[in-house]
């Protein structure tokens, strides 16, 4: 994989974070589900905001990026660019054989400038694991949040711009 799509806006300290209605949903539905892997993903995201996540980490236990190699991008993307994904990652607990991710995109206001904010786009109800792992439906999940970044990104005033999978 080419090292400049490894790389991202979360392993740089002071970057503003935003979501989706739908993902502040998915969000407050997990805090009251798994309070534990919630508070699991707000620290990933705060450490984000305070220090940058290690860029070391990235493909371990606490985020992935990018994600969503298996999107069919013919199939989906043929008239908008498909954007670059990255996931932060959370186990459930108290027993719950899931595993909870925070889908992001990468946004920006200015064509040539460098993105300036993490979009959180998707918080699924939770993936399981091991033989309850279903890639289809973890990348529809993907596809999902894809699409929910670029609504909020085309309806946001002033309109952004998402990173793309060059």
């Amino acid at each position: 994989m080419p090292e400049h799509l490894r790389r991202s806006r979360i392993h740089t300290p002071g970057c503003d974070w935003n979501y989706t209605d739908s993902c502040a949903d998915e969000l407050i539905e997990l805090k009251r589900v798994d309070r534990d892997a919630y508070e699991v993903l707000a620290a990933l995201i705060i450490d984000a905001i305070d220090v940058g996540l290690d860029v070391d980490d990235n493909g371990g236990d606490t985020y992935t990026v990018p994600v969503g190699w298996h999107v069919d991008r013919q199939r989906h993307f043929s008239r908008k660019p498909m954007p670059w994904l990255g996931e932060l990652k959370a186990e459930g607990t108290w027993g719950r054989q899931v595993d909870y991710r925070l889908y992001f995109l990468e946004t920006k206001i200015a064509p040539d400038g460098e993105a300036d904010a993490i979009l959180g786009s998707s918080c699924p109800a939770g993936k399981g694991v091991a033989g309850d792992y279903d890639q289809g439906g973890q990348t529809g999940d993907m596809l999902d949040a894809m699409w929910r970044g670029i609504k909020w990104c085309e309806a946001h005033d002033p309109v952004r711009l998402w990173r793309v999978w060059e």
